[in-house]
């Protein structure tokens, strides 16, 4: 019995560093796949920003859709022969959503609303629905300028009588795409007019001026979203 206590010995002592020595393979092989992984992901994004022609992480891709939506404060005022001009500030809003053309141009439709209703008094009450485009023109900067088409109704009401107004109209806008973490931030500043149109009464039908042009502009802070179309596996 006092000889085999040795070995007995020795072979405990062995068993655990052996058993370490075992998985110690498995530990490497993990972190040497994650560290494949995190090249791969870094050789992907410098092969996109050359081809594209853009700085690495660029928050905008080939073939994708986008989402934004925005809201802010915004000053509407209506320029007529027979009105004052009067200008008031509410809050102002909109959403958007469309496709990328290239990483620095996207077009897409956007809804936008303004809303003068808190309060006793007049309701003021701007809407539109614009075909809208950006083009990002520095190659270093999420800088976007935009310009949008559409139509756009104003209207005016109290307790006894309401005005409504529609025109096409035009806007155009700058903003920026400020990423925090997987967010956009886009602060942006816009500008919209009509052509004019006459402002009808909505019982009478009576236009008391044929020529009423709406001006709008609003201060905007929203979230931009890209994402992959379905059928795409390129950006």
């Amino acid at each position: 019995m006092i000889a085999f206590r040795p070995l007995v010995l020795l072979v405990g002592t062995a068993l655990p560093l052996f058993a370490q020595s075992s998985r110690a393979p498995a530990a490497v092989t993990v972190a040497s796949a994650d560290s494949t992984r995190g090249r791969n992901a870094a050789t992907t994004e410098r092969e996109r920003a050359r081809r594209d022609g853009v700085p690495i992480g660029w928050p905008v891709g080939r073939k994708q859709f986008w989402i934004s939506g925005a809201l802010g404060r915004g000053e509407a005022g209506l320029s007529c022969t027979t009105c004052r001009d009067e200008r008031t500030r509410a809050v102002a809003g909109d959403l958007g959503i469309g496709l990328t053309v290239t990483p620095r141009f996207v077009v897409g439709v956007q809804t936008m609303a303004w809303f003068d209703v808190i309060g006793e008094g007049v309701d003021r009450i701007v809407r539109g629905t614009q075909l809208t485009a950006r083009q990002f023109p520095f190659a270093n900067y999420p800088v976007f300028f935009a310009g949008s088409v559409g139509v756009s109704s104003f209207r005016l009401e109290d307790d006894r009588v309401r005005f409504d107004q529609r025109a096409p109209s035009f806007e155009f806008g700058v903003g920026y795409h400020w990423r925090v973490g997987s967010a956009l931030i886009t602060p942006a500043v816009h500008a919209m007019a009509s052509t004019g149109g006459a402002l009808k009464s909505s019982e009478t039908g009576n236009a008391p001026t044929p020529d009423a042009r709406l001006g709008l502009w609003r201060t905007t802070v929203g979230l931009s979203w890209y994402g992959a179309l379905p059928s795409s596996n390129n950006r």
